[in-house]
């Protein structure tokens, strides 16, 4: 399965992106990474698999989550930033995804 082939392209704390390896966890902000690991566990994912772009509906959950609550917690963080901390997503998808996150937890989905 996908999150499976994502799980094996996981190399020590490093998660396998379009660009080749990048260090996920050392380059986050202390209060991100705290949400990160949160979120994480929370949704029983490891948080590099939350990097990867997998369409694995609790990756994509447990991302959304992320995003939201960085956004909630840490007014100052800009769409850009989160979507840098979050796998280099763009500021729209950013967006999207703490959208789906409020519409996901709504439906008691999350």
């Amino acid at each position: 399965d996908s999150m499976g082939h994502a799980m094996r392209c996981i190399v020590k704390n490093k998660a396998v992106t379009s660009v080749g390896l990048q260090p996920v966890i050392p380059t986050l902000p202390p209060r991100v990474k705290d949400i990160v690991k949160s979120v994480a566990k929370k949704h029983g994912v490891e948080i590099e698999a939350m990097f990867l772009r997998t369409r694995n509906r609790q990756a994509c959950y447990a991302r959304f989550e992320a995003m939201a609550r960085i956004r909630n917690e840490i007014p100052k963080a800009s769409l850009h930033m989160i979507g840098k901390w979050s796998g280099g997503y763009d500021h729209t998808t950013v967006i999207n995804g703490i959208r789906r996150f409020h519409e996901l937890s709504a439906e008691g989905v999350i």
